[in-house]
């Protein structure tokens, strides 16, 4: 049988490893929302070039 102190730490090293992946996860999480926040301005500056594009094809005919 464990003694009060074994269990107690087994429950705190169980605590510091979900800890851990949590942590983990939240940096995974804040890249990838970064990455999508690159690509939409990138999207929005795509946009704004064919749109103005577009106009200057217009202002021709």
């Amino acid at each position: 049988m464990r003694s009060y102190y074994e269990a107690k730490l087994i429950r705190f090293d169980a605590m510091q490893v979900r800890y851990m992946a949590a942590r983990e996860h939240q940096e995974t999480l804040i890249a990838r929302i970064k990455q999508l926040e690159n690509d939409l301005i990138e999207m929005r500056n795509k946009k704004e070039l064919i749109e103005a594009e577009l106009n200057g094809k217009k202002s021709i005919e």
